[in-house]
């Protein structure tokens, strides 16, 4: 349905400019020059189409796509398309968090970080209770996270950071035999285009297998972010 806001009937028909040689039809509003012959032009707002395309005009304004009156979509003069309902969000820690003694952190809520502050997030989709993301449609979102680590031990086998979908797990290790000593801040991070289904939901998770207990990650620079890409 195309609703052209704030133009009569009587005004749309009389601004219908038909091109039978090119098998076009205008549709002009607000023009300044005469929209009943075929002078139509780039200074006027303007909507045509054939058989094979429909082609929107507008003066030097800007393009905006609304559902039940709200705006959903603005295509700029500039050529910027923004989507102000986008599902997106980035979340934080307010605590550091130490090694608890054993093989992962956090390990008595599945390995779930506890990113427990809302930095924002469009839609209401991510949870600050239980640190998950629920996707509102199906499709592919990019999520990225960044974990500041302090002191990771370099007799550690290894640690991991993985992101947690419901369709699949996403891993990234890293050896901590590479140090000649404890790592005392290190950035580790992962990011993954990844296939969700409505509802589906995304964690982050993080271990470490073997070495000292005294690593911890830094809720200052550790951030979890992600957004519906396609």
């Amino acid at each position: 349905m195309l609703r052209l806001k704030n133009y009569s009937v009587k005004d749309v028909l009389e601004n219908i400019s038909v091109d039978f040689e090119q098998g076009k039809v205008y549709v002009v509003m607000g023009s300044n020059g005469d929209a009943t012959s075929n002078n139509v032009t780039n200074n006027m707002n303007w909507i045509r189409g054939n058989a094979a395309n429909v082609q929107y005009n507008t003066s030097g304004g800007y393009h905006a796509w609304e559902i039940s009156g709200a705006e959903k979509m603005q295509l700029t003069s500039d050529g910027y398309l923004t989507n102000v309902a986008q599902a997106g969000f980035a979340a934080r820690m307010t605590a550091n968090l130490s090694h608890p003694g054993n093989n992962s952190f956090n390990s008595g809520n599945a390995w779930v970080m506890p990113f427990d502050d809302e930095i924002w997030d469009v839609g209401g989709n991510f949870n600050v209770s239980n640190y998950t993301f629920t996707a509102p449609v199906t499709g592919r979102y990019y999520l990225s996270c960044l974990l500041y680590g302090y002191t990771l031990d370099q007799d550690a086998s290894y640690y991991f950071i993985l992101i947690q979908t419901s369709n699949r797990n996403y891993y990234k290790y890293l050896g901590g035999g590479q140090w000649d000593s404890d790592a005392i801040y290190y950035g580790i991070d992962v990011q993954m285009l990844c296939d969700m289904d409505a509802n589906d939901t995304a964690s982050i998770s993080f271990g470490q297998s073997g070495g000292h207990s005294s690593s911890q990650i830094l809720a200052s620079a550790s951030f979890f972010s992600g957004y519906l890409a396609c």
